[in-house]
């Protein structure tokens, strides 16, 4: 199974933009060749493409028909489909009907928006589920601290504390989605700018200028990337140094009691495991923008 999979709503949106602001009908493939979007009213939604399984397998880079194929079947329709890939890995195919010379600039340029959008996609699942992972820990120790406060009056204020700055903890990792949800935005907003760009040059004819505009959308929807994953750094570092709070506090409780140092030490540990889901979030999230 594809790590980058392209989903029926992501194609079938494309297909319709496409076709709403060019005229030109489009199909979109899946990592198995099955048609998921289909500018065409999605009459062939859910069937096998033969040219999108050749290139696929890897026995094509790029399908092509021409006004020659066409006059020797004219079942066929002028046009070209290509390979979507993501880093080495192909995932899909896209297909697109229309002069050559018209159609084949668009085709490059809403293959490599594809390439960008899942990536994007595949990173904002990747900071949801280390997330929520480090949101479930935090609130174990939370309930943990809280039971400990219940039982012991001796360790009563101590643990009020730490309770406070553990429930600040997750507010903070829920802030996470903040974040995640700018992705989306620049995301969507960027691949609508970028296409714009390219069905206009198509338009006119002019196959180079066009592509200017489009390089320099790709190029801010990097740097917001990399802001994005800036903010979530920053909120991060500080679920850390609210976590290392909740440690210190531990500590200073099992000093007083020894009778609770095993409790406690279950409680460190679950914190330590929000710090690393936290190392391992922003390493992915680097990770996935270099």
């Amino acid at each position: 199974m594809a790590e980058y999979a392209i989903t029926t709503e992501m194609a079938g949106s494309l297909a319709r933009f496409i076709y709403q602001n060019t005229g030109y009908h489009i199909i979109v493939c899946n990592q198995d060749a099955v048609i998921v979007g289909d500018s065409d009213g999605g009459k062939r939604l859910n069937t096998k493409h033969l040219g999108s399984q050749n290139i696929l397998s890897g026995h094509l880079d790029e399908y092509v028909v021409t006004t020659a194929d066409v006059a020797k079947n004219p079942t066929l329709k002028e046009g070209q489909n290509y390979p979507i890939e993501v880093d080495g890995q192909r995932v899909g195919t896209f297909a697109i009907a229309g002069q050559l010379d018209y159609v084949r600039p668009i085709a490059k340029v809403v293959v490599a928006l594809l390439s960008t959008r899942l990536k994007q996609a595949k990173q904002i699942e990747i900071v949801q589920e280390v997330a929520h992972a480090v949101s479930q820990n935090v609130s174990q120790a939370v309930a943990a601290i809280e039971g400990i406060s219940a039982s012991s009056q001796e360790l009563a204020a101590n643990t009020e504390s730490v309770v406070n700055v553990s429930h600040d903890s997750v507010r903070r990792v829920k802030d996470t989605g903040k974040i995640l949800d700018m992705s989306r935005k620049i995301a969507t907003q960027t691949k609508l700018l970028s296409l714009n760009a390219s069905i206009e040059a198509a338009r006119a004819g002019n196959y180079g200028r066009g592509f200017a505009v489009v390089a320099q959308e790709m190029q801010n929807l990097a740097q917001n990337s990399a802001d994005a994953t800036e903010n979530i750094n920053k909120i991060l570092q500080e679920i850390q140094e609210s976590i290392q709070k909740v440690i210190d506090g531990i500590n200073q409780s099992a000093l007083i009691s020894n009778k609770q140092a095993g409790t406690m030490q279950d409680i460190i540990k679950v914190i330590q495991d929000v710090q690393t889901s936290s190392a391992d979030l922003v390493a992915a999230f680097n990770n996935k923008n270099q």
